[in-house]
């Protein structure tokens, strides 16, 4: 992960996919709905460089 990390601060527009493997829950604090994410270890966290939508949507 460290080395993605490290090629995404090197691009002129340092732009960074992530991915969250994990059940999602709905948080209330101060009256503000948040969503969490249950994750058990660092192996459900998914950082990439490579867009992963269509060409025509990566600018």
């Amino acid at each position: 992960m460290a080395v993605r990390l490290s090629k995404i601060a090197e691009k002129d527009k340092p732009i960074a996919f992530v991915f969250l493997y994990g059940q999602p829950a709905i948080r209330t604090s101060n009256e503000r709905d948040y969503a969490n994410f249950d994750l058990k270890n660092l192996d459900m966290i998914d950082v990439n460089y490579d867009c992963p939508l269509p060409p025509r949507y990566n600018k």
